[in-house]
């Protein structure tokens, strides 16, 4: 048995539902009321009685602030004061504000102390109207934290604010204290409005009656409000996972698992399940085999999308929601990384009109947002484009995606053939992980059409081979295009990073040298467990950025690999794995491990991130040639010889013309050149006389460019590597013989 979602009930609060029902005001009027709300930041009742032009009763608008309230709470994970259920002694707050907090304080960020915690005694309750204000956070937990006193956040609306201010100011007026204090509160019971429908003949709206005290579902409201978080943080994902004793509800967050709101308790899991199975219409009498189905939704003017999964488990289902914005077009490379090597890259590895293109990544690597970029520029040339996607993780307008659904008999290969049968010119499949798809998505380039698939592979070798075991060596050899590895590394949260310093020997195993070793910031993440989370969570402490986790967003690495004549002839011989690594090392590629070190050294992400997506990086940076500094080219190192060759071959050049121009008996008339020189060589030779004679000394070229060259030194020049770095000096050693022999030298990399 299935039931239909029904759409009020999510796009619709209680309290809107039940204004319609008696008669107040009608649908398109609640919209335009939802509106102006959310542009003027009123509450909505105000609004309603603005449009309707007469008073709300009270017994609707407590039905009102109790909605409101709730969904506040579940929307910050916090309590909020009910001022009919939560009486307050103002004598309390008086000495609570005398004693901890200033009156300026509680005025400029509108938060007030209520009373000690019953558990706690030592422990403040602090109601504040704007929880998520950085400021107002920052303020109290310097006026309180310096004192060593504990606190816990409480939230309380607007209106209740004002109400409790007015009752406290006639008994304890303060000097200085604004007549009106209004602050901007935005209304966020009415998120999933949609669009009313047109309607022909609207029938008119009975004669009013009082409305029947309509008790709000907790269920519903709760449901909703995890749907509307979830949007709020731009999750991809949310899990409701039954446990024995309760159900815990995460989010994924720039890959990142975290908690959504407080674990529920048990007895909710039933009731939150069932609730989640009918918005989508899945069968609500089957619990023992997997369902999924979709929802769409409209939240801040766009069009959004719900995919539910359920799956069977010992305490009971487990929910998937998946979150599938729609977006008006594909994303740039750029928005992906920012890096321009990268940049230069992608622009070169753009493949032609027909062939194969490999993207290679572990789940949730970031594949999908790579092809997605690709098609940005197919789409540029005028292409048509489709996808074939088991899920859909975003919709686009302007491309044909089709969802894969085995179970109504829509598999990668059926899919395949009828965008071919379409005429689509470039194809898309998120994922090939078995030989159907793969003989359907060469028969498709064969025709001529381009098609770029994901792979689950860890390197390119291992892709190609993969590939190779479902499609003929030789023809896989002359259709591929490319190979993009790629991964997602965690970004460490720049707020509450800790400095780390890795031991000498892990440094030498990842190939850094002394000057990269110098140079070069290492963090380490402040990652909590999930105890002390919770804890700081209701001090108010926890880190605003990551909540904890210690990173905040992803950065990503990439390594392209064009198919050259070489691989191509290479592939063509069916080669082992190690044989395409090999090819690849030879030809001077940038292996992924590589740029995922330079990552670390920029400060981007930590060591142990690099090691946990890299098990084997300590191993394989050090059979590697050392890493050049973060962000210059490959071959940077060839570069620099060959220009330190060529200035050695202009400074013999230049001293042999001297040698010309200045013979050993000094001719009175200089001989003639066509290159006049003459005047410039003559000023740098008075330049040369004058200068000290510390500045004089001989100097290899070879270990080190230096001004001034102490006696003693020897050795720490001896240690210097010409090919890392230039130093300079101001110091100078002559004027002190007994000095110390520390090394004076500021290790600034050569701007060339």
């Amino acid at each position: 048995m299935s039931f239909a979602p029904n759409s009020e009930d999510l796009s619709l609060s209680p309290f809107s539902r039940g204004l319609i029902r008696a008669g107040y005001i009608s649908l398109p009027q609640i919209h335009q009321a939802l509106r102006e709300a959310e542009q003027s930041g009123r509450p909505l009742p105000t609004v309603v009685e603005a449009i309707i032009g007469e008073s709300l009763p009270q017994e609707l608008l407590r039905q009102y602030r109790t909605q409101h309230r709730f969904t506040l709470k579940i929307l910050h994970g916090v309590e909020f004061l009910d001022l009919d259920r939560d009486p307050l002694d103002f004598a309390v707050i008086a000495t609570l504000i005398d004693r901890y907090l200033p009156w300026a304080l509680c005025q400029d960020h509108q938060l007030i102390p209520l009373r000690r915690s019953d558990s706690h005694p030592s422990t403040l309750i602090i109601g504040m109207v704007h929880l998520d204000h950085i400021d107002a956070h920052n303020q109290l937990h310097h006026h309180l934290t310096r004192r060593d006193i504990p606190y816990q956040r409480w939230g309380i609306t607007a209106e209740d604010y004002q109400q409790l201010l007015a009752q406290y100011l006639q008994q304890y007026p303060q000097p200085g204290t604004p007549a009106n204090q209004n602050p901007t509160v935005v209304d966020v019971t009415e998120i999933f409005e949609e669009p009313p429908l047109p309607m022909s003949n609207p029938t008119p709206a009975a004669d009013p009656k009082p409305p029947s005290p309509e008790k709000e579902n907790p269920v519903t409201a709760l449901v909703n409000k995890i749907l509307i978080l979830g949007l709020r943080e731009k999750a991809s994902e949310i899990h409701l996972d039954p446990q024995e004793t309760k159900l815990v509800v995460t989010m994924r967050q720039n890959g990142n698992l975290r908690p959504l709101v407080d674990p529920l308790p048990k007895d909710m899991i039933p009731a939150v399940i069932k609730r989640l199975k009918e918005m989508v219409g899945l069968d609500l009498a089957q619990t023992e085999i997997p369902q999924k189905a979709k929802l769409r939704k409209s939240y801040g003017g766009q069009p959004v999308y719900f995919f539910v999964h359920t799956l069977p488990t010992f305490y009971g289902e487990k929910i998937l929601v998946r979150l599938v914005e729609s977006l008006p077009q594909l994303p740039e490379f750029s928005d992906l990384s920012a890096d321009p090597a990268d940049q230069t890259a992608f622009e070169l590895f753009i493949p032609g009109i027909s062939g194969l293109v490999l993207i290679s990544a572990p789940a949730n690597g970031g594949k999908s947002k790579t092809i997605e970029a690709l098609l940005r520029q197919q789409l540029k040339q005028n292409r048509t484009v489709g996808t074939v996607e088991d899920p859909i993780r975003r919709a686009f307008s302007g491309i044909n995606q089709v969802e894969v659904n085995v179970l109504q008999g829509l598999s990668y290969r059926s899919a395949l053939q009828s965008l071919a049968a379409q005429s689509i010119d470039v194809i898309a499949i998120d994922l090939i992980e078995e030989e159907e798809t793969a003989q359907a998505a060469i028969a498709a380039v064969e025709q001529g059409r381009l098609v770029i698939a994901g792979v689950h592979a860890k390197s390119v070798s291992t892709a190609i081979a993969q590939l190779q075991t479902w499609i003929k060596p030789a023809l896989l050899a002359e259709h591929l295009r490319g190979v993009i590895n790629q991964r997602l590394l965690r970004r460490i949260c720049p707020t509450c990073r800790l400095s780390h310093q890795p031991e000498v020997e892990e440094m030498e195993k990842l190939g850094l040298t002394p000057a990269q070793r110098r140079s070069s910031q290492f963090y380490r993440a402040n990652s909590l467990s999930p105890d002390l989370v919770q804890e700081l969570h209701l001090k108010g402490r926890l880190c605003r950025q990551c909540h904890g986790v210690g990173y905040h967003g992803q950065v990503a690495v990439y390594e392209f690999v064009p198919v050259t004549l070489p691989l191509r002839q290479l592939l063509a011989q069916s080669p082992e794995p190690l044989q395409v690594q090999q090819h690849l090392s030879q030809d001077g590629h940038v292996t992924l491990t590589r740029r995922a070190l330079e990552q670390v050294l920029q400060s981007n992400t930590t060591l142990e991130e690099l090691l946990r997506l890299f098990p084997h990086a300590l191993d394989e940076l050090s059979l590697l040639p050392p890493v050049t500094s973060p962000g210059l080219p490959p071959d940077f190192s060839q570069k620099f010889a060959h220009l330190e060759t060529s200035l050695n071959q202009l400074s013999q050049a230049f001293e042999s013309l001297k040698e010309s121009l200045y013979p050993a008996t000094p001719d009175p008339t200089p001989p003639s050149h066509d290159l006049d020189l003459l005047p410039e060589l003559l000023a740098l030779e008075e330049l040369s006389k004058s200068a000290p004679e510390s500045e004089q000394d001989e100097i290899d070229p070879k270990e080190a460019t230096l001004v001034g060259r102490p006696e003693g030194w020897g050795n720490f020049l001896e240690e210097i590597d010409p090919k890392e770095a230039t130093y300079v000096s101001d110091f100078n050693p002559a004027e002190d013989q007994n000095a110390t022999v520390i090394s004076p030298f500021r290790t600034e990399v050569d701007p060339w």
